[in-house]
């Protein structure tokens, strides 16, 4: 007798097989990078993985300018604060991430599109936090807001971008939403994003 038809692929199953797909992914990374057989990764581990994975760092080089090792130190950090859940002082405090954990931030940050650009809105926030304490005071956002004037940034010539103090000013007064003068990195993303540009920030 004829065998019965094979059902159609439908969205569901799918997406089931993209997951599983995505899991047995993050399993071979985190086996490629486990050199030590520890079953947890540690920070170097960690920066070797981001090294090979330009996706992770080389838009800051071409955005920012920064030497390409300090790009991966930037992305490193990142990295280990997203996969361990703690951010800047307290990431500090632990030494590795486990399997989960990387399972976790390689599903979210590098298979999906939207995980990848806000790893990279948050690698550019790392960028200009030089202290590491997970704000931009002052000093820090005044270099952020520089490459806003650079002469190879998307805003170069546009007639809405005032001048810088300007700016500085319309930032303070409409994204310093707690009012303590520095910004974290949900109130300086839209900036980062573009899409406060795009709003009603420089219109």
């Amino acid at each position: 007798s004829e065998p019965p038809p094979r059902p159609y692929a439908t969205a569901d199953t799918m997406g089931n097989s993209a997951n599983k797909e995505e899991k047995r992914e993050s399993k071979r990374a985190f086996k490629s990078i486990d050199t030590d057989g520890s079953h947890t990764v540690s920070r170097e581990e960690l920066a070797t993985f981001v090294g090979s994975h330009a996706e992770l760092w080389a838009m800051l080089v071409v955005n920012l300018g920064i030497g390409e090792d300090k790009c991966k130190e930037i992305a490193t950090r990142v990295a280990f604060e997203l996969a361990c859940g703690h951010q800047s002082d307290d990431s500090l405090r632990v030494s590795s991430i486990t399997p989960q954990q990387f399972r976790t931030f390689h599903a979210k940050y590098i298979n999906d599109p939207k995980g990848s650009q806000e790893f990279f809105h948050r690698a550019v926030f790392a960028a200009f936090d030089e202290d590491g304490n997970s704000t931009l005071d002052a000093g820090e956002l005044d270099k952020f807001l520089d490459t806003f004037y650079e002469a190879e940034s998307i805003f170069k010539g546009d007639a809405r971008l005032p001048e810088k103090d300007d700016l500085k000013k319309l930032v303070n007064e409409k994204l310093d939403v707690d009012g303590d003068g520095k910004f974290s990195f949900e109130e300086i993303r839209s900036l980062i994003s573009g899409s406060a540009a795009r709003g009603d920030l420089l219109n």
